[in-house]
């Protein structure tokens, strides 16, 4: 078959991630996602709570798509790549498994951008959410506690914050409160009080986990693991995404409301399993997160 020439990806311009964050939104099958988590979360409340709370997690992942001049266009690639790709991003709970929100953006979109223009639309005051190393930074902390929700994140042991990189290296002490220093965040706020929880790995080498839940309202060490691990959910989504189960193994649309479209096509068809799943659990008595 002849092979349709596509511009160079470095000649192509590009709209900005507001503009295709708000339109990955607006679709109706976007609405359609969050229709099931409405519908879930009224019929099995107690099926997807963590101590009476919501426990979301967002992860990111790049996605091929198919080759076309409009989706080069929209979303470029990466340097030396054939396809263009873009980033996708969840929103999901981890208990009940169905997801909330997807954001569809080009494939150099900021993660942090997308968790604080897009996904801290869909959170409600009382939730936890668990977010990997990738995310935390001074401003999307206060936008978290600004939010009214808890938060579990993990952060690098170095080139992070001043407090984090002595209580890695210098305090042996596997739980401490931190004060982000004022000069680190933006300008007129408050500094950002945390409590850090030192996690052992395997291959010995340390986790840090910055929390707003304190062991004094009953969280524990323990507790604050838990959740931490509870976010290899949002990984096993995107093997899903990505599966021959899930997408045949790859996107089919060729302009970009289709891929946007098709990208929440396969959220929905997730989140409609899980309600199922959850129906059939209510009927034959057998404990929700006990089935395959």
């Amino acid at each position: 078959m002849p092979v349709t020439a596509i511009p160079h990806h470095r000649h192509v311009t590009v709209r900005s991630q507001s503009a295709a964050l708000h339109n990955a939104g607006d679709t109706p099958i976007a609405g359609l996602l969050r229709g099931v988590d409405q519908r879930f979360d009224a019929r099995f409340q107690d099926d997807s709570r963590w101590r009476g709370r919501r426990v979301l997690a967002v992860d990111g992942s790049h996605v091929t798509l198919q080759r076309s001049p409009e989706l080069f266009r929209a979303f470029r690639c990466a340097q030396g790549a054939h396809n263009p790709q873009a980033r996708v991003s969840v929103l999901i709970d981890v208990v009940s498994k169905v997801p909330i929100d997807v954001a569809v953006a080009p494939y150099q979109a900021s993660e942090r951008h997308i968790l604080t223009e897009q996904r801290l639309q869909h959170v409600r005051p009382g939730d936890v959410v668990v977010l990997d190393r990738g995310y935390p930074g001074s401003n999307e902390m206060a936008s978290l506690l600004a939010a009214g929700v808890d938060f579990v994140v993990r952060v690098s042991v170095s080139g992070t914050f001043a407090a984090v990189e002595e209580f890695a290296q210098c305090d042996r002490a596997a739980d401490r409160e931190l004060v982000i220093d004022p000069s680190q965040v933006a300008a007129n706020r408050e500094p950002i009080r945390v409590r850090a929880v030192r996690s052992a790995r395997p291959n010995n080498e340390d986790t840090i986990l910055l929390t707003t839940l304190r062991d004094v309202d009953g969280f524990s060490r323990t507790d604050i693991e838990q959740l931490y691990r509870m976010r290899w959910e949002s990984e096993e989504h995107y093997n899903r995404l990505k599966s021959d189960y899930m997408a045949q193994g790859q996107l089919h649309a060729r302009t970009a409301l289709g891929v946007h479209q098709e990208i929440a096509a396969i959220m929905v068809f997730h989140g409609l399993s899980q309600l199922v799943l959850a129906a059939a659990a209510a009927e034959s008595s057998w404990p929700f997160l006990e089935l395959s």
